[in-house]
């Protein structure tokens, strides 16, 4: 499966277990924070596969960066040679009638080929409302409460139709299989700036449309209200107060943006736009690097690996995948203090290699692992 994304969209699982136990931690020194830096840039080829939640592929979807564009070919599959994006960052769109766009980050190593798979989010399911009264709608397991008068068009005039409100919980189902539909790569920046990696307790994607398609948001001063609901398997540990995090299409990464109360088994969030939105944790984290090669000292190209805590199977929560580079290569961002293990795939499923590693406050070199 030639299918490729940074280690740093692998991770989010790790949180749950991150501060629980004393002895997973080998130190409890933090990380000196960092505010990333955008400025930086690199040239780099971006190649990969758009697919949908099934793994099934997606022909005609628009993929950009920056201002260049391609169209994904009956296999899903496009190029865009010598682009120009940030060291820290480079972040692809996708977008195709009938699907949530779709937002991949990815790091880039200059005049490197980079790959990612991009999955698509079906809109499934809707709800209207009459944008002028406004009101209360529910889309699948997300309810809404949007004040009357409250939605504007792209140019900042008033609108008063009929709003067409697409939504859809992120569950577990839809990150199954190689690559992820979650935007970004878990990477976000904090209230303060400072980089941080994070845990995720209820994920959506919401977009708001008028009654000729076009995009509404909301005016500015103006709030909607989102229940958010918690997956079940995380109610037990999920805290009574979280961040609410935004997804910058700009720079590829979660913005914190406000805190959301826990009522139940939800979240209640206060939301100014409409976006892909993240109740979720933010945790220190440090950079890693990774090569892996075969017993003839060939690199793994494309090797899909995931990322989890020492004592969980490679699909534990929220796992997610990566991929190495022509190289074998494969650098981002890990969780800081955690015992982990790092697996690469024979399937989507099956690990065939696995390495157990510790992370302190300071950047990791795995250096080069041989798969046998």
């Amino acid at each position: 499966m030639r299918l490729s994304r940074t280690l740093t969209g692998c991770l989010s699982a790790i949180a749950l277990t991150i501060g629980c136990t004393k002895n997973d931690s080998p130190s409890t020194a933090v990380p000196d924070p960092v505010i990333p830096d955008f400025g930086p840039k690199v040239t780099t080829t971006l190649t990969g596969y758009v697919t949908d939640t099934t793994g099934a592929p997606v022909a005609g979807a628009t993929l950009a960066v920056g201002s260049k564009q391609a169209t994904s070919n009956a296999a899903g599959y496009f190029s865009l040679t010598n682009v120009s994006v940030p060291k820290i960052a480079g972040v692809v769109s996708a977008s195709k009638s009938a699907f949530f766009k779709a937002y991949t980050s990815f790091v880039p190593r200059s005049g490197k080929e980079s790959f990612v798979q991009v999955r698509l989010l079906k809109k499934s399911e809707w709800a209207q409302l009459n944008a002028q009264s406004g009101g209360e709608a529910q889309v699948g397991s997300l309810r809404f409460s949007l004040p009357g008068n409250s939605l504007v068009k792209a140019d900042g005039s008033a609108y008063s139709g009929t709003v067409y409100i697409y939504a859809r919980q992120i569950s577990y189902a839809d990150e199954t299989g190689a690559g992820s539909v979650m935007p970004g790569d878990a990477r976000g920046t904090d209230g303060n700036g400072y980089l941080t990696l994070l845990q995720s307790f209820g994920t959506l994607a919401m977009e708001l449309n008028g009654s000729s398609g076009e995009t509404l948001q909301l005016a500015a001063g103006k709030k909607m209200t989102v229940t958010i609901p918690i997956p079940a398997e995380l109610n037990a540990t999920a805290p009574l107060k979280i961040s609410v995090w935004s997804f910058d299409a700009g720079t590829g990464f979660w913005q914190e943006e406000s805190l959301a109360p826990k009522t139940e088994e939800s979240y209640v969030a206060t939301l100014s736009h409409a976006s892909y939105w993240n109740a979720a944790l933010g945790f220190p984290t440090v950079s890693m690097t990774v090569r892996f090669v075969d017993d003839q000292g060939k690199p793994l190209v494309h090797a899909p690996l995931t990322i989890t805590p020492i004592s969980m199977p490679a699909h534990s929560l929220y796992g997610r995948f990566g991929f190495t580079d022509t190289d074998g290569y494969a650098t981002g961002n890990v969780f800081s203090n955690a015992n982990l293990m790092v697996n690469v795939l024979a399937t989507d499923a099956d690990a065939f290699y696995s390495h157990p590693f510790k992370t302190s406050s300071n950047a990791i070199d795995l250096l080069t692992l041989t798969v046998k």
